[in-house]
């Protein structure tokens, strides 16, 4: 589909008319068919999970994990939670309310958790 690449599975559009994947360190948005790939958003790390408003995603800086948010309204992207611990696989995931989001986080090397963030808006 792309061809540039991707790190991790693309995440369709709501109207299904593009896809979302990470590659080369930054969130992409492409067209089903591959056409039109736009970096939007630099220094992601792992799957986007959208949304109607945005887009969930984490950055690797400093030695831990953010949870980001970049909203499709402003363009921008606002931290969310600073993660202190390794995220594992780096897929947050939203529900379709728009009320919980589950991620998961690694707190032994013989395991990990599912971790709730909530009050995240």
């Amino acid at each position: 589909i792309t061809r540039i690449g991707g790190t991790s599975l693309p995440v369709e559009s709501e109207d299904g008319q593009s896809l979302w994947f990470n590659a080369g360190g930054g969130i992409w948005e492409t067209g089903v068919d591959g056409s039109g790939a736009t970096r939007v958003i630099d220094h992601a790390t792992g799957a986007p999970s959208l949304t109607h408003d945005g887009i969930y995603y984490f950055t690797s800086t400093a030695g831990h994990i953010d949870l980001q948010f970049y909203s499709f309204a402003t363009g921008k992207s606002r931290l969310i939670v600073i993660h202190g611990k390794p995220a594992t696989g780096f897929f947050p995931s939203i529900t379709p309310d728009g009320h919980w989001l589950l991620y998961p986080q690694t707190d032994t090397p013989a395991g990990s958790d599912l971790m709730l963030v909530e009050h995240f808006h």
